[in-house]
Formats: C-alpha cells, sequence, structure tokens
C-alpha cells in the first residue's frame, strides 16, 4: 500500500516542504499470520516513532481482527531515525522517569463497523454525547484516552477507576504520574 502520490514529491512552498515520511505499508500472511512491514523515507524517534508504531500495529490488529487472520509480526523500517536537538531536554526528562517498562495492550475483541464508527464519534470534540455504555471493555479503556475523557480539569482517581483492564490502568498512570 503506497502511502503518498506523485504530487507530494515535487517542490513546495507550503509549510510542510518535505515529503510524506511515511513511505508505504505491506501487509502479507506468512505461516498463516498477518504480517505488516512499514517503510519510512524517515521518522522523529521522539514524536512519530511512537505515534507510528502505536497506530501502525494498531491498524494491522484491526486488519486481522476483520480479516480473521492471527496476528503476526509487524517490522518497522526507516532510512532515517532521527532526533532534534531542540527535543533533547525532553527526551532526557522520559529517559530519567523510568516509566520505560513495556506494557502490553489488550487485544481487540470487537471491530465491527458499528463499534468502530462509535469509536471514531469519541474522538470527535464536535459530539457531545459520550456512549462508553456501548463499548466492550477493550474499547472503554481506548476511548478513555481521548481529549474528551483525559484532559482538562478533572478527576484523575475517578477517570482511572472507569479504566477495566489493568494493563490500561498501568498505561493510564504512566500516563499522567502517579
Amino acid at each position: 500500500m503506497v502511502i503518498s502520490e506523485k504530487e507530494d514529491y515535487k517542490f513546495r512552498k507550503e509549510k510542510h516542504k518535505s515529503p510524506p515520511c511515511t513511505i508505504g505499508l505491506h501487509f502479507y500472511v506468512r505461516d498463516s499470520k498477518l504480517n505488516l512491514t512499514c517503510y519510512m523515507r524517515s521518522n522523529d524517534a521522539y514524536y512519530g516513532l511512537t505515534h507510528d508504531l502505536f497506530c501502525l500495529t494498531m491498524l494491522q490488529e484491526l486488519i486481522s481482527c476483520r480479516t480473521n487472520i492471527p496476528l503476526g509480526i509487524y517490522t518497522h523500517n526507516a532510512t532515517s531515525m532521527h532526533i532534534y536537538e531542540e527535543h533533547l531536554n525532553r527526551i532526557q526528562s522520559y529517559l530519567e522517569e523510568g516509566k520505560q517498562e513495556p506494557i502490553e495492550m489488550p487485544v481487540i475483541k470487537e471491530c465491527s463497523n458499528k463499534t468502530l464508527n462509535l469509536v471514531s464519534k469519541e474522538f470527535d470534540m464536535n459530539v457531545l454525547e459520550s456512549k462508553l455504555e456501548d463499548f466492550d471493555d477493550y474499547w472503554n479503556d481506548y476511548v478513555l484516552f481521548s481529549s474528551r475523557h483525559s484532559n482538562g480539569d478533572f478527576d484523575k482517581e475517578s477517570w482511572k477507576s472507569k479504566v477495566n483492564n489493568s494493563n490500561m490502568q498501568d498505561i493510564a498512570l504512566n500516563s499522567m504520574g502517579k
């Protein structure tokens, strides 16, 4: 799956002068499992990589769920993996926190169009009504991380108590501080 178009590689005067970082995604089945290899032109290790890994492995898992092909391996290839000097202090602070232990996400069990449309609405700030009661545990916990449920002035203990999965509670604790 090619991500960019030929227009992305022509000289542009707009704000984003460089072509997209993601070149393509290669989904393939080996040993009866759905694998994904991502090809990146360039990748910022501080902002981009963490976002890309989360989003692309979730996409792989959703396709696995929809096709009934068990989840396989994810491979990430970047021609230029880099960090920007302006992020060095933030990176150092992050490393000093000591919260880098791997926490495995729970498995997606339900991925119907209806559910995915409801999830999308939870991230739409123009939709005012939340439908947490319509989700299974996975999607309930996932949407609790949306801006509607996790930003601003709110009771962190009350928010944390709504998270069902213990791994997701650990992720919640790490993201807002213990």
